[in-house]
């Protein structure tokens, strides 16, 4: 009765929970969205093709299911690429070096690519995961997890350990024999300010050496992070610098590139037998990789210093 409710108190409201609304995930993750992609191709190839050209910046996450890079083409209703895709990364840090590195590249002559971060906007409902059994989910997951692990540990396997020489960069090819025997200062100071701002464009730079007379061609750029020192390898791989196409790599940490004469002037002050002893060619290039990675200036490493 209404007398007997009152007399054992007000009964408490029933607790109503509210219906959580879907996420908004603005940022896109590790993903990068593509377009200028080739239209009214079959979807697959076109995927095979975007994965090869994107995993310069860094490893794909796989799908589970195929164990295929996670490229995602949007098609037409007849089944074919619309021009546009999205591709993602394992890390988020790949986001931006795919942007700086695909962004404007032509993956077909004529056809420049425009890449961005992705951006997801939430429409209507979630949907909703395709339901799997238990047992069925653990064994994708783990799936996915060996295949990315081992796609990274080939990835970390490509590149150079940790240290000094991991922040420098070697240019080689930036001119010939025939340029080195004419040049003067101010084709040395010209070509070391467009090497700065060529390379400037993958990070911060706090040194460029051009090994002057060098047989190679030779330049190092020293960066701030190691980062900025793979992203240069990566951008410059693919660019060719004054009309003609250089290499890039990472200094190994031990290879001399100036010109001969300096070489041999290095050898000769440290009492070495014309680089015949063994011995003496390390003791040089020793000391060269730590002129390299050290706090100098620009200037050539001087060959009469360091005899004692």
């Amino acid at each position: 009765s209404a007398s007997g409710a009152q007399g054992g108190g007000e009964a408490k409201p029933k607790r109503v929970r509210k219906k959580k609304k879907p996420k908004f995930v603005e940022g896109g993750g590790s993903s990068v969205y593509v377009c200028g992609l080739p239209e009214g191709e079959e979807a697959a190839a076109l995927s095979a093709e975007v994965a090869e050209s994107f995993k310069v910046a860094g490893v794909l996450k796989t799908d589970p299911a195929s164990g295929q890079p996670r490229v995602k083409i949007y098609c037409a209703p007849g089944g074919t690429s619309k021009g546009d895709a999205l591709v993602t990364f394992l890390k988020a840090e790949s986001v931006p070096l795919a942007v700086t590195l695909r962004d404007g590249f032509e993956m077909r002559d004529g056809a420049a690519l425009k890449v961005q971060p992705a951006r997801f906007e939430m429409r209507g409902e979630a949907l909703q995961p395709q339901a799997r059994s238990k047992d069925d989910a653990q064994v994708a997951r783990k799936k996915q997890r060996r295949l990315e692990q081992k796609a990274l540990a080939e990835w970390d396997d490509s590149q150079l350990p940790a240290g000094a020489s991991a922040t420098i960069v070697v240019l080689l090819g930036l001119f010939d024999t025939s340029e080195a025997d004419c040049a003067d200062a101010a084709f040395y100071s010209n070509l070391r300010e467009d090497v700065r701002v060529e390379c400037g464009k993958a990070g911060a730079i706090e040194k460029v050496t051009i090994f002057e007379g060098s047989e190679q061609g030779a330049a190092a750029v020293r960066f701030k992070s190691g980062d900025d020192a793979q992203r240069c390898v990566a951008m410059m791989r693919e660019k060719s610098f004054g009309g003609s196409q250089v290499k890039c790599e990472l200094y190994d940490g031990v290879t001399d590139y100036r010109a001969k004469a300096l070489r041999e002037a290095a050898a000769a002050s440290s009492g070495g037998k014309s680089g015949a002893d063994v011995e003496a060619q390390e003791a040089q290039l020793e000391s060269f990789a730590q002129w390299l990675e050290a706090d100098s200036t620009d200037d050539e490493i001087d060959p009469e210093a360091g005899g004692d």
